[in-house]
């Protein structure tokens, strides 16, 4: 009962904060330099405005699609992702079943506004307990 309150509290704290976004601009995305294994990479660093944008859209998303049709990862991913790290990547989202479809409608919507997860650092990757060892 408490992983259900506690997911009820960040959600909440997720849709207040989608309740507060602001129309965006792509162009106030940063470059920011993470290290990367063997070289340097370039991730896009998102404005506290766009990364209300991405919860905000996380959450109509979630929404649609059915809270009970998602993993409780993927929902607490995408609320770490937004309020605990405040949208600075890299990030991995685990992603199965309907989260996948999620993730992809929630990366199409951002990219068709000029915010592209890749370039953020956020992938998606199978949750360490879905996969099976030979």
């Amino acid at each position: 009962m408490v992983q259900v309150s506690s997911a009820v509290s960040k959600t909440a704290a997720l849709a207040m904060l989608a309740a507060t976004a602001l129309p965006f601009s792509a162009t106030a995305q940063q470059a920011t330099k993470v290290a990367a294994p063997g070289a340097a990479a370039t991730v896009m660093q998102l404005s506290e405005s766009d990364c209300k944008v991405f919860a905000g859209m996380a959450v109509r998303v979630i929404d649609s699609m059915g809270r009970q049709n998602l993993s409780n990862e993927f929902v607490k991913a995408m609320i770490d992702f937004a309020v605990t790290k405040k949208c600075s990547g890299p990030y991995n989202i685990p992603t199965r079943g309907q989260d996948i479809s999620a993730f992809e409608s929630i990366s199409g919507i951002l990219a068709s506004n000029g915010i592209s997860l890749e370039r953020i650092g956020v992938r998606q990757i199978k949750p360490v307990a879905a996969l099976t060892q030979n």
